[in-house]
């Protein structure tokens, strides 16, 4: 899975789909530079939540997440936001990065009805807690 703010490297033997001729890339890897996410603005009169400092972000993990996940908790939140709760892509939003429309139906039933309610870092890490007991595991974040 590819996300934002992170680079893969292509093995040497792939090759693009020759649109009529074969061609054959001939370095040794390439990249690709996904843009980190943007800074979340809200409809009008829908109040962003502050962003939560790093520090804040962790504590929050920490005191919702059992002690035996809380080490790839944070390596996921980490990977997904960098710690950021403000931050929000084409589909996903807050620290643990929760895509809103897939999970629209079930996020109500945690009583989260509109997407600005997953800037705030607690209710983020709230719900990713429950989106990972609903679906057994890492799943959600391609693990």
């Amino acid at each position: 899975m590819l996300y934002p703010g992170r680079s893969i490297c292509l093995p040497a033997q792939a090759r693009r789909p020759p649109p009529t001729t074969v061609r054959t890339i001939t370095s040794t890897t390439v990249t690709i530079t996904i843009p980190p996410p943007t800074v979340a603005s809200a409809p009008p009169g829908v109040p962003v939540p502050a962003r939560t400092s790093v520090d804040e972000a962790l504590r929050i993990i920490r005191d919702v997440w059992p002690p035996e996940l809380h080490s790839e908790a944070i390596r996921i939140a980490s990977r997904e936001s960098r710690l950021q709760s403000n931050v929000r892509n084409a589909c996903c939003i807050g620290l643990f990065q929760i895509h809103f429309e897939a999970h629209r139906r079930w996020l109500a039933t945690q009583g989260v009805t509109m997407p600005e309610q997953l800037l705030d870092a607690a209710t983020n890490v709230r719900v990713a807690l429950a989106l990972h007991l609903r679906s057994g595991g890492w799943g959600p974040w391609g693990l």
